[in-house]
């Protein structure tokens, strides 16, 4: 299909003349169902010579046909003429091998609609049909790579990970065996850099919430077997502990006469926020051994039973104390946002339910007396 008239129509909905716009609308509407119209609609909303407006209003229509349309393989008989309309292979695969670089090269905006269309791509394709879609996204993860691109191919594995975040054990398995092992060793070094990054960072902190994110997915249901070896789940644990300590710039410790659910939001609290979430959602799971050992040991589980054992005797004190550390500064004074809050008052409520935990708390007085 001819780019430039996908060009001129995209541009003409967002003309202020109503019949200008219906046309050009009917006109896009009219092009569905034509081979080559979805790749190279793709095209046009991804190429750096279109207007940035021109490119956000192409990619909503993308994402529409994206998800009217990309899992029906076959044509519904007897159905309308949009029912058996089919996106055909070529075109396809077309977008499943450029999709990533379009996430590379997206503004702010475009982003999370490419995102979106991305996860549905990867629903019903991944990893059957998109064979390269991992080393298209490990060789991003680059710590020399251009922050965007680190971050576009970030986004790609968010939503990759996320579409397994609720699925059963087994649904699970096999496509993080495939993902964690391929991305998160690239992973490491580009944590260590954003932590090393000058405090007030903006750009490496948003990578590093994007990382967090895929690790919360990654272990929501359950820890999958390449985070249960010990070396790592232990790399990974001191990278989050890190995360929590790690200062904030100044003007986000005071509150002042700012509205404390948008100072929350700061890029900065929000890394904090999704890392006590994770440490909360381990330690709820898998800080009593006692508990582990009788619900996993008759599955199979056994690792996630070494798991808890290292977690109770390793790690669930040194985060308590973190936590109570951090609740401190907010009695002496000091802004934490009300969701970072919540997370720590549950890890602690958690802890009250465990000797080992809960001793060291009692230990504690100086930080009971401030909390």
């Amino acid at each position: 299909m001819e780019l430039q008239a996908i060009y001129s129509a995209l541009a003409s909905t967002l003309s202020p003349d109503q019949q200008q716009r219906q046309a050009a609308e009917a006109a896009l509407k009219g092009w569905e169902g034509q081979p080559g119209y979805v790749s190279s609609l793709f095209r046009v909303v991804n190429s750096a010579e279109v207007a940035v407006e021109v490119r956000q209003a192409g990619i909503v229509y993308f994402k529409n046909i994206v998800n009217k349309h990309w899992e029906r393989e076959q044509p519904i008989e007897g159905g309308t003429p949009e029912q058996q309309w089919v996106i055909g292979e070529d075109e396809r695969i077309f977008v499943r091998t450029s999709i990533v670089e379009a996430l590379v090269q997206a503004d702010a905006k475009c982003r999370p609609v490419i995102a979106e269309s991305l996860r549905r791509i990867a629903g019903n394709d991944f990893p059957d049909k998109m064979p390269t879609f991992l080393q298209d996204v490990a060789q991003r993860l680059d710590v020399s790579a251009p922050p965007d691109q680190i971050l576009g191919a970030l986004i790609a594995l968010r939503v990759l990970v996320k579409n397994y975040e609720y699925s059963s054990s087994q649904k699970r398995s096999d496509p993080l065996a495939q993902i964690l092992p391929t991305c998160f060793p690239r992973m490491v070094p580009l944590m260590e850099a954003t932590l090393s990054a000058p405090c007030g960072d903006e750009k490496a902190a948003e990578m590093q919430k994007v990382m967090i994110k895929v690790v919360w997915s990654s272990l929501h249901q359950s820890v999958p077997p390449y985070l249960q070896d010990g070396q790592i789940f232990m790399q990974w644990m001191h990278l989050i502990y890190r995360v929590i300590e790690a200062p904030v710039p100044d003007s986000c410790k005071v509150l002042g006469d700012r509205d404390p659910d948008e100072l929350g939001k700061v890029i900065f609290w929000k890394c904090k926020r999704w890392a006590a979430q994770i440490l909360h959602r381990l330690f709820q799971k898998y800080g009593n051994p006692k508990h582990a050992e009788k619900h996993f040991k008759d599955k199979g589980r056994e690792g996630e039973i070494i798991l808890s054992r290292a977690f109770h005797d390793q790690l669930a004190n040194s985060f308590l104390q973190m936590f109570m550390n951090m609740l401190a500064t907010k009695a002496q004074g000091q802004f934490l946002p009300e969701r970072f809050v919540v997370e720590a008052l549950n890890y602690l409520q958690t802890a009250v339910t465990l000797a080992k935990t809960w001793q060291d708390m009692k230990a504690s007085n100086s930080h009971e007396s401030s909390i």
